[in-house]
């Protein structure tokens, strides 16, 4: 890695020029943000990760494993930010120096796990290279929210430690599960997420008794909200003494909203919300499951909203895993040329790229079908044109009838049609007013009446959508349940 960043170094030193509206645009590189999972941190940067007793490359003084009470140190399962000691450049310069001055291979290696780092890859690291100081230091190195919470991550440890807890204190069993998210629940149309099948996503095989959850990232996300709800509405009013399990799972839902709406909404975002549902997240889980289970993972989540402030955005690999997920199942699996692998791979990747369906116009906004003129709708708004149609697309996301978002608080809306307004791209809505909210991502509409709010649209992309809906017609209104995920 460091290699290949002294090489874009030396290429781009003077600048490098893109086309952007077919002006050329000379532009220099700033600064190179580093994001990786826990595996690619440790391969790249030297820090031995949960293989040393000192896991978090941020960190001077917090340790993994069952060393819970050390003097002056934190354990990964305590929630005292405030108690972490950063790490510095002149730390990591102070531990290669210690470290390169051990000539016992038993002393060094010793030295290493207490301290988390290896030798002789902190010394070949970017960390350290003179040539990158300008470009990238410590602080550029990214943990990623999605291992972190929904790879093999936190939210895929306490839905397995959950769902032991529910078969072993109590007699509900898979089957009631199942019964109760399929004949409750149906996603919220499709808004562009990942829908597995409801039926896949409770399949025995990803819910296995002293596992955690075994599914991908996007069936993680996906269960949690569903494991949530059947917690609030089916056991806790009859399993009491599963209570300390149903809180810490309701409140690790609520750090997982607060993350996305970190991703969607960045500017918007509150730092010290997201960071103290956290707090609150770890301490009702070592309550819960105690200190011993904490994973690693449980303390890079509480850099996240950190990196947040410094960056101003928060990203994640969704994108690459996808990618990667392509090349194991499609690429890699057809290939036998093993002695330019590499090239090929590549190479057969950029090949389904170039042949993907999706063009650049997926992200304009656009109405979905055939339109047609409402010359009744552009009087109301005062416009010359108001053409309708049942949905539209921008940013390769589709809005339509079926959909329902919640704007604030208070009012939430079920997408009826989508309109240009004078070219200006509108959702036309029945609004919805809450009559109870049974967690942060768990409430309960009614709607108001049949007319309808034209909505911009860039008020209904800022704003939470459900993954789930539950509707329920009465007589004189209908009601809806609305679960966020």
């Amino acid at each position: 890695m460091t290699s290949i960043l002294k090489q874009i170094h030396e290429d781009t030193k003077d600048g490098f020029v893109i086309e952007i509206d077919a002006e050329p645009q000379l532009l220099f590189l700033r600064c190179i943000s580093f994001l990786s999972d826990a595996d690619g941190i440790r391969l790249c940067t030297g820090c031995k990760g949960a293989s040393g007793m000192k896991c978090c490359f941020q960190c001077t003084n917090v340790l993994g494993g069952q060393r819970c009470h050390v003097a002056e140190h934190q354990h990964i399962s305590s929630n005292q930010v405030h108690l972490f000691k950063r790490q510095t450049p002149q730390g990591l310069r102070d531990f290669l120096a210690h470290l390169s001055g051990l000539t016992v291979r038993s002393a060094k290696d010793k030295a290493e796990t207490m301290l988390g780092w290896n030798t002789e890859a902190l010394r070949e690291s970017f960390l350290l290279n003179p040539t990158l100081n300008s470009l990238i230091s410590l602080p550029d190195v990214l943990y990623d929210p999605m291992h972190c919470y929904v790879s093999n991550g936190i939210v895929n440890q306490e839905l397995g430690l959950w769902w032991l807890a529910v078969v072993t204190k109590s007699t509900v069993q898979l089957g009631e599960f199942q019964r109760y998210v399929l004949n409750t629940w149906t996603w919220n149309s499709d808004r562009g997420g990942f829908s597995s099948s409801l039926n896949m996503l409770l399949s025995p095989k990803l819910w296995q008794k002293h596992n955690d959850f075994r599914g991908d990232a996007s069936d993680t996300l996906n269960a949690l909200p569903l494991a949530v709800a059947f917690s609030i509405e089916v056991l806790r009013p009859v399993c009491p003494y599963l209570e300390k399990e149903i809180a810490s799972l309701c409140a690790l839902h609520s750090v997982v909203l607060a993350w996305l709406h970190a991703k969607q909404n960045p500017q918007n975002a509150c730092r010290a919300t997201w960071l103290k549902k956290q707090t609150v997240h770890i301490e009702k889980f070592v309550s819960c499951y105690g200190a011993e289970t904490a994973r690693p993972k449980l303390h890079f989540s509480l850099h996240l909203s950190e990196q947040l402030g410094r960056k101003g955005s928060i990203v994640d690999a969704f994108a690459t895993e996808r990618k990667h997920k392509r090349f194991k199942s499609d690429v890699g699996v057809k290939l036998k040329r093993l002695h330019d692998f590499a090239k090929v791979a590549l190479l057969k990747c950029v090949e389904f790229d170039i042949h993907s369906k999706a063009t650049c116009h997926t992200l304009d906004t656009e109405l979905g079908g055939t339109g047609r003129q409402m010359p009744a709708l552009a009087a109301a708004m005062k416009a010359k044109t108001a053409l309708v149609a049942q949905h539209l697309t921008s940013m390769a996301v589709k809005y339509g009838k079926g959909q329902f978002t919640i704007l604030t608080p208070d009012v939430a809306v079920s997408i009826q049609a989508a309109a240009l307004i004078d070219g200006q791209p509108f959702l036309l809505c029945h609004e919805l007013k809450k009559t109870e909210q049974s967690h942060d991502g768990l409430s309960h509409w009614k709607q108001i009446n049949n007319s309808v709010a034209c909505v911009p649209l860039q008020q209904v992309v800022s704003s939470a959508s459900a993954l789930y809906i539950r509707t329920v017609e009465e007589p004189r209104n209908k009601t809806v349940s609305l679960l966020l995920g």
